[in-house]
């Protein structure tokens, strides 16, 4: 063996049975961009959850019923549960704001002219005129 070669690549002699095998890298053992398991995840692993959706597809019916059952008997958890479904908790409502036809910049400084008084009068909330201000700058940044 030379001395120019590395450490890594010194084999190491195994005291019982004075086998040679190669030192293993410290940190990454496998070739970067090459994964550990090339052959994936199991089928059986994918397997176990559609029998697993299967089986609650077929019980979805008396699942229903009973979550309903144990509502009406006063049970709060199964109780917000129906409600959730039944009625979902309300998303922002939809913006009532009338804004010009944009064209060209001009357009485009009316329409934040607009945006930015209905949101100090509290016609809209921060979060909506942050949401309209975005997608009038994308505007812009896709069109000029």
């Amino acid at each position: 063996m030379e001395l120019s070669q590395s450490v890594e690549q010194w084999p190491l002699a195994d005291a019982q049975s004075g086998a040679v095998e190669p030192v293993r890298p410290r940190g990454r053992p496998w070739v970067k961009g090459q994964s550990g398991n090339p052959a994936g995840r199991p089928s059986r692993a994918r397997q176990a959850a559609h029998v697993a959706e299967a089986l609650i597809a077929r019980k979805t019916v008396p699942l229903t019923n009973k979550a309903i059952e144990l509502a009406l008997a006063g049970d709060r958890t199964a109780l917000r549960l129906c409600l959730d479904r039944i009625a979902p908790a309300r998303r922002e409502p939809p913006i009532d704001l009338a804004l010009p036809t944009i064209k060209s910049r001009a357009d485009l400084l009316v329409a934040l002219t607009a945006i930015a008084d209905a949101a100090a009068s509290g016609a809209l909330t921060s979060s909506q005129s942050a949401a309209l201000t975005q997608m009038l700058i994308a505007l812009r940044h896709a069109t000029w």
